[in-house]
């Protein structure tokens, strides 16, 4: 296995692309403002990475990450089943810490943080 990191150039014939990519929330900005500039983020670099590596499957982690996950897919043209995004796990994690307290097999729940 080869993890390499850089420029677009890089994935090219990767079987695998990770995206990472986010960008910071500026001081006044909402966070659907901030979804905005991540979704444009998103789907320059998922059309681009598509054209370079047009057999690979995406990872996408960058926050959020299932809305995210829809523009990269959308913006790839690849079929919905290699595009995946991490938060869902996460996510079904906290519902199940949640679900747990209510029926009584929890004494206390964690501070949850997204």
């Amino acid at each position: 296995m080869t993890i390499k990191a850089g420029g677009m150039k890089r994935v090219k014939g990767s079987n695998v692309v990770i995206f990472t990519a986010g960008v910071a929330q500026r001081p006044g900005e909402t966070r659907l403002q901030l979804l905005g500039r991540n979704a444009r983020l998103t789907w320059e670099l998922a059309a681009e990475a598509a054209r370079y590596a047009p057999d690979a499957i995406f990872l996408v982690v960058t926050n959020p990450v299932d809305v995210l996950s829809y523009v990269a897919w959308k913006a790839s043209d690849f079929s919905k089943e290699r595009v995946f995004g991490s938060g869902t796990v996460l996510d079904t994690a906290r519902l199940r810490t949640l679900i747990a307290h209510i029926a009584g097999f929890l004494q206390e729940v964690f501070t949850l943080t997204s």
